[in-house]
């Protein structure tokens, strides 16, 4: 302040539970996030960042088991599978399982099979011309199932199910494994 007026720019001083505010009242984060960023920037103690995550848990602020479940249930129909979005939960630091996810999946009414046959579908889609159909200027049968297959599998999809989808969806006769 400046003879009584506020200069642009200044603030006042942020306190680590001003700061968690803040980044919750844009999106959710994690605990394991919150507590990573109050270590980060306010070099807090083990034990105060406990205190701060108590107090966010208990006015249900931060519930990792509902971030998990709504950011599985966003990826799923993103067109991810199970295994993608475990790993993007560790990366949060949310630890949950493949069959956890598949549990989320379930009780939606989604299914992560006809999850996959969609993507892979999306993706012959995008190989082929708009009829369907393989042209001289697209890759052979077996490269569309390769594709089809990797993307499914770089999409988080379990491999067997990934070649099963990939090779009905390709009509690939041979036996690629």
């Amino acid at each position: 302040m400046q003879n009584g007026r506020i200069i642009m720019g200044s603030r006042p001083n942020k306190t680590p539970e001003r700061y968690v505010y803040g980044i919750l009242s844009k999106k959710d984060f994690t605990e394991g996030e919150i507590a990573y960023r109050l270590k980060r920037k306010f070099d807090l103690s083990e034990s105060e960042v406990s205190a701060i995550l108590e107090k966010l848990k208990r006015f249900n602020f931060v519930n990792d088991e509902r971030f998990a479940k709504l950011f599985s249930l966003a990826k799923l129909r993103q067109g991810y599978g199970p295994y993608y979005i475990c790993r993007k939960l560790s990366e949060k630091m949310v630890d949950i399982s493949v069959e956890d996810v598949e549990e989320i999946a379930f009780k939606e009414n989604m299914e992560i099979e006809q999850i996959a046959v969609d993507v892979c579908r999306n993706k012959i889609r995008n190989i082929t011309d708009k009829s369907g159909k393989i042209s001289e200027n697209t890759p052979s049968t077996i490269g569309v199932y390769k594709k089809c297959f990797d993307f499914l599998v770089r999409r988080g999809f379990d491999i067997e199910l990934s070649r099963r989808i990939a090779k009905e969806e390709s009509k690939y006769e041979g036996d690629f494994s």
